[in-house]
């Protein structure tokens, strides 16, 4: 994805998963006032999550014990995987397209997560309570993942492994449900203040 595009989506700085559904682990991804995406936990056996946007489907499955190793795969090729080092405490996410990042702590007494390029720079930092901010999603993202849907296929593993490691405040319900995924792009608007979540 290049081009106007791609600048609608990296103009959002804030993203927030919100719960849903009061009766299932289901979360959405919202950002400038937008559902963007749909999380939901579980499914059928080995399956950990199914993701829905606009123009994605995709399941994550774990394939080795105690999840160290997740698929993410729609009905035709694998999107995306991630691979948990042996420590437990960092793992390796890498996309179909060639792209490799870093899953890692922040630091020992922090709670939240940093999505890190090869060079240990955070590109995406995930709050325990469902709020991810990014930083230079613009030019050193961009070479490291295809499209829009990666981004959004990144920013759900992110959040499953958080709920997966115990590492999540779950979210409260969202006082609004829209329904299925907006069917448009990304807007450049700030998410509100007083969203769950949402880092400023």
């Amino acid at each position: 994805m290049r081009g106007r595009a791609w600048e609608t989506v990296v103009s959002e700085r804030t993203f927030a998963w919100q719960r849903s559904n009061p009766l299932k682990d289901q979360y959405e991804l919202r950002a400038g006032g937008r559902t963007l995406a749909r999380l939901t936990i579980g499914g059928p056996p080995f399956v950990l999550a199914q993701l829905e946007s606009y123009d994605l489907h995709v399941v994550f499955t774990a394939e080795w014990a105690e999840n160290r190793r997740i698929r993410v795969a729609d009905a035709q090729q694998v999107v995306a995987t991630y691979e948990r080092r042996w420590s437990g405490r960092t793992g390796v996410v890498q996309f179909a397209t060639g792209g490799q990042l870093e899953w890692r702590r922040a630091g020992w007494r922090r709670a939240d997560h940093v999505v890190t390029d090869r060079f240990g720079n955070p590109l995406l930092r995930f709050g325990p309570a469902g709020g991810v901010t990014g930083y230079g999603l613009g030019t050193e993202l961009e070479p490291l993942i295809g499209s829009e849907s990666d981004l959004v296929v990144l920013l759900a593993l992110g959040w499953l492994l958080l709920i997966v490691a115990g590492a999540a405040v779950l979210p409260t319900l969202a006082q609004a449900s829209l329904g299925p995924p907006d069917q448009v792009r990304l807007q450049p608007r700030r998410v509100a203040d007083d969203a769950v979540g949402v880092w400023t």
